[in-house]
């Protein structure tokens, strides 16, 4: 039988990093940053949403009526669109008719002298 030779094995090859993931690897950490910062950003929002909520909360307590009064007109407000939307959505809103020419006159009838009837004796 014939011997079989084997190859010595090859040491492996460092690969360089291709473009692709090179490209790969700028939009991931592009990405962690933007989403670290959209956190950040989030955090800062919800703190003074809570600020604002309390503050109105407060002014809402100390002036009731102001504050009835307020509710009132915003809920008029919302109340007025919710109506102008609902009739330009059924398509009620039409075009203004246009003039309509006055109907052609008629000549004046021709008035004859009346006759004259003979007096009854």
């Amino acid at each position: 039988m014939a011997e079989i030779k084997t190859a010595a094995p090859t040491p492996a090859k460092t690969a360089k990093p291709s473009s692709t993931q090179s490209t790969t690897d700028a939009i991931k950490k592009q990405a962690s940053d933007l989403t670290k910062s959209a956190k950040a950003t989030l955090d800062s929002a919800s703190k003074k949403t809570s600020a604002a909520t309390k503050t109105a909360v407060d002014a809402a307590k100390k002036n009731p009526k102001t504050t009835a009064a307020i509710a009132a007109g915003a809920a008029a407000a919302i109340a007025g669109a919710a109506v102008a939307a609902t009739k330009l959505s059924k398509g009620t809103t039409k075009k203004p008719a246009t003039a309509r020419k006055p109907a052609a006159r008629k000549p004046a009838a021709k008035t004859t002298a009346a006759k004259s009837t003979p007096a009854k004796k």
